[in-house]
């Protein structure tokens, strides 16, 4: 696990934010207006997230167990299958969540 603790720690920090963003924000401004500001890009952007530190664990994972002897894998090859799920799929995840939360969300929220 030692090679996937940026992922792990990315992660915890993530959820303990928007944790505490909602529960500040549920206090001032009620449920269904941080629903409203979370909703609408996190559907894209939390799965974008969780893919991402998936890919950082399995990565973290092999080189561990490659380092360690109890496998052996293609770190280069699992390197590059990594980097494409980063670039085709999490990466427009990610400018898709940022579009609707720049154009979308700001619209929602801005009408409250």
């Amino acid at each position: 696990m030692g090679f996937g603790l940026i992922p792990a720690l990315f992660l915890a920090y993530n959820g303990i934010f928007i944790g505490l963003a909602v529960y500040l924000m549920k206090e001032s401004v009620g449920w269904g207006t941080v629903m409203l500001g979370l909703m609408p890009h996190g559907i894209i952007e939390i799965p974008a997230i969780l893919l991402a530190a998936a890919v950082g664990l399995r990565l973290g994972d092999i080189i561990s167990q490659t380092i360690f002897r109890k496998a052996h894998f293609d770190i280069k090859s699992e390197f590059i299958d990594a980097l494409g799920i980063f670039l085709w799929v999490i990466l427009p995840m990610l400018f898709i969540a940022a579009l609707i939360e720049a154009f979308v969300t700001s619209q929602l929220i801005g009408g409250i």
